[in-house]
């Protein structure tokens, strides 16, 4: 474990199985000797695993990136990660339109949770971590971009840049 990653958040969106998702996450975090914490100001990383079947849950997911990604100017965040559905459908645009977050972990991934937490703690693999590109690439783009509407967005821009933040305001950009 890290010296500068002790304390990891989660917020489970959609299904019962991103519950057991994110349970298991956490298990592996806990062995690891992480502490999990629900106080989101005293996180030091915090994973969002999502849902991205429909659009209300598309929208929600990406409210509450937004809203954790508020954490690292008000509090101590240092990570954000992002894991669940709304990553297999949705991956690159993801990781190209949203730079506050730091990696990903699509469903099948959940076993590389420790390197998107705490990639000093891990040497070798960050599959999900910003600008790597894998196998998923182009399904996560073809997925996303064949509706032409942003994930979470509803308004008919392209891709997710121009969706709002959980106060209904514009998003800032970095």
């Amino acid at each position: 474990m890290s010296s500068e990653v002790t304390r990891i958040g989660f917020v489970s969106l959609g299904c019962p199985k991103n519950l057991v998702d994110s349970e298991v996450m956490m298990g592996q975090l806990k062995e690891r000797g992480y502490e999990l914490t629900t106080a989101r100001e005293d996180a030091d990383v915090m994973v969002v695993n999502t849902c991205g079947f429909i659009q209300t849950a598309k929208e929600e997911s990406i409210r509450t990136i937004l809203e954790m990604a508020e954490l690292k100017e008000s509090a101590r965040l240092k990570r954000l990660v992002v894991a669940g559905c709304l990553v297999e459908r949705y991956r690159q645009d993801l990781l190209n339109q949203l730079p506050e977050v730091d990696a990903v972990l699509g469903t099948s991934e959940l076993e590389k949770i420790v390197a998107a937490v705490d990639p000093a703690a891990v040497a070798g693999d960050l599959t999900g971590a910003r600008g790597h590109v894998d196998k998923l690439q182009g399904h996560a783009g073809r997925a996303f971009g064949a509706q032409g509407e942003a994930a979470g967005c509803g308004d008919g821009q392209q891709g997710i840049a121009g969706c709002t933040g959980g106060n209904g305001r514009p998003r800032q950009r970095r």
